[in-house]
């Protein structure tokens, strides 16, 4: 016989292995070992239990043991609501007893009251031995073996089980449990699945979960619409293979590469240009979030898409369309300057009257070339017909420069501009004459919307925790009308102004806060708004510095105000 094992630091498949080692290659033929074999091997596959299974199972648990016989049944409940024995309550399903012992047994105190409980004790010794015929020995101990609901195995013995016997049975309700326990989590995982499936198509955006390896695990039924392809065509395969981006077949990579270095980082935002299967191209907006694992890792990356193509088609139209207007109002409105010019300069033969006159005609023309330059500059951005000559810049110069510029309109309006020179180096890579605007547009804004009071500018710098790169950040900030948290959440769109600035009747396209933030990120850096209503309004501009850090002592003079 096989030694016992010990089953409590064990789980039900290490100790199948065991078994089935020591089961293995063995010479003799005792038939006890080979049932055993048979029910690991039964037990070894992962499909549910039939009855054929079950009934073979029986058989095998007496034969395997020094058990007498065995029986096996099923728990049916109650029959028309009442009944006056508990073997009412089951149904035989196979046994080695014969009709008539089966009958001695059912006769019984001892077997029936052991028989259809939902909690016993494993082993019970019958105070009342049962005779059986054609068994020379009479039954003295009875064992109950769960086979999973509702099935239960007695098995009937004229002696106690030997230890091994009851460790071999353990191990057999041990797994039998686990087996019951499994298919009912994959069953309901299953369930889960299918809803979610269900709930997926059912999206009106497409829906796709990619793998650690960038595999497709779920692609839904509008990115069929959208794509062209399948979910039995996209799953299991590279997203790269039906998200095809043109241009850029690895531009996840790229991203996830990024996040890799911001673990804070777990959404991302792009519109990007796709191929469908059939060649057509169609643009999509992409929403997407990163699941991570305990050290941070990416493991799943779920991606909402929709399709944008209708209203990128009308944007370009409208595009087309302002670059059309707007070149063809530059002529005259360069026309109508050049008159007014000439009419200036021979304004001494003109009244007050006449002269007021000819200075508000100026103005509004002006207002008119401010306002075609900016629209070209919109539509040059969006088509990505800027150029950027990067080169190392100062922004420190670039700032001294744009207040000296400004010092004039700050003084009309009463206002004081104020900034202290940084006690750092503050060199990045970018296009100086796109920051003189960027800091241009700030600084006018500023000064515009700031009834009384000051512009103040500030240099700070920052130490990236992962990359360790040094950030020079540079904050303008007025004591003006300030913006809504509503407002700041479209502060940057085109044509965009508030209410206070409409308020204010201060001229404005709503164009300039978009062409800055354009510039900023084309650029590498990143731009932020901080405000409040009637506490002012505090813009930031941060980028990767280009020299390492160098401390200089601050100074008394370095403080500056133009008044």
């Amino acid at each position: 016989m096989i030694r016992s094992m010990p089953a409590s630091s064990l789980s039900p498949v290490e100790i199948w292995d065991r078994w089935l080692n020591q089961l293995r290659g063995r010479a003799d033929d005792d038939d006890c070992e080979t049932a055993k074999l048979d029910i690991l091997t039964l037990l070894n596959h992962p499909e549910p239990l039939g009855d054929r299974e079950l009934d073979a199972l029986g058989s095998l648990l007496a034969r395997c043991t020094s058990a007498t016989a065995m029986v096996l049944y099923e728990e049916v409940g109650r029959v028309g609501g009442r009944t006056t024995s508990p073997i009412a309550q089951v149904k035989i399903h196979a046994t080695t007893l014969t009709k008539s012992q089966l009958e001695s047994c059912i006769k019984h105190h001892g077997f029936i009251s052991h028989i259809g409980r939902r909690r016993a004790d494993a082993a019970l010794k019958l105070r009342e031995p049962i005779s059986l015929a054609k068994v020379r020995e009479p039954i003295n101990y009875l064992y109950r073996v769960s086979l999973g609901p509702p099935y239960t195995a007695i098995l009937l013995g004229t002696n106690i089980l030997p230890r091994t016997d009851q460790k071999f049975l353990q191990t057999v309700e041990a797994t039998i449990k686990s087996r019951v326990s499994l298919a009912n989590v994959l069953s309901a995982l299953q369930t889960e699945t299918d809803r979610l499936s269900m709930i997926t198509h059912q999206l009106s955006e497409g829906l796709v979960i990619l793998d650690q390896r960038l595999n497709v695990r779920t692609w839904n039924r509008p990115l069929q619409r959208l794509t062209g392809f399948s979910p039995l065509d996209a799953e299991h395969q590279p997203y790269r293979q039906t998200l095809r981006r043109l241009g850029a077949t690895d531009w996840l990579e790229k991203i996830i590469k990024e996040a890799d270095l911001n673990p804070s980082r777990n959404t991302f935002s792009e519109q990007i240009e796709i191929q469908t299967k059939s060649k057509d191209r169609r643009w999509v907006n992409l929403s997407g979030s990163f699941l991570r694992d305990e050290t941070g890792n990416v493991t799943q990356t779920i991606i909402l898409i929709s399709d944008i193509s209708r209203f990128k088609d009308l944007e370009n139209r409208k595009n087309e369309f302002i670059s059309i207007a707007t070149h063809e109002l530059r002529t005259p409105i360069t026309a109508i300057k050049g008159y007014l010019t000439l009419l200036e300069k021979s304004a001494s033969a003109l009244g007050d009257k006449e002269r007021r006159f000819l200075t508000r005609a100026l103005q509004a023309n002006e207002r008119l070339v401010r306002l075609t330059e900016d629209l070209l500059q919109v539509v040059r951005v969006e088509e990505n017909r800027v150029p950027f000559t990067l080169r190392p810049v100062n922004v420190e110069t670039v700032i001294t420069q744009v207040v000296a510029d400004f010092g004039e309109k700050a003084r009309a309006k009463n206002i004081e501009i104020v900034f202290r020179q940084p006690v750092f180096e503050t060199m990045i890579i970018a296009d100086q004459e796109r920051m003189e605007q960027v800091f241009a547009n700030l600084i006018d804004n500023a000064i515009k919307y700031t009834p009384k009071g000051r512009v103040s500018i500030n240099f700070d710098q920052t130490t990236d925790r992962l990359t360790k790169e040094r950030w020079v950040s540079v904050a303008v900030a007025d004591t003006g009308i300030g913006l809504s948290a509503r407002e700041q959440e479209t502060i940057f769109e085109k044509f965009h102004r508030t209410n206070k600035a409409r308020q204010t009747r201060e001229g404005g396209t709503g164009l300039g806060l978009f062409i800055v933030k354009s510039f900023v990120e084309k650029q590498g850096g990143t731009i932020k708004v901080k405000s409040g209503f009637r506490r002012g309004s505090e813009f930031i501009i941060s980028f990767p510095a280009l020299e390492p850090k160098i401390e200089r002592k601050i100074t008394d003079g370095q403080k500056r105000a133009v008044n």
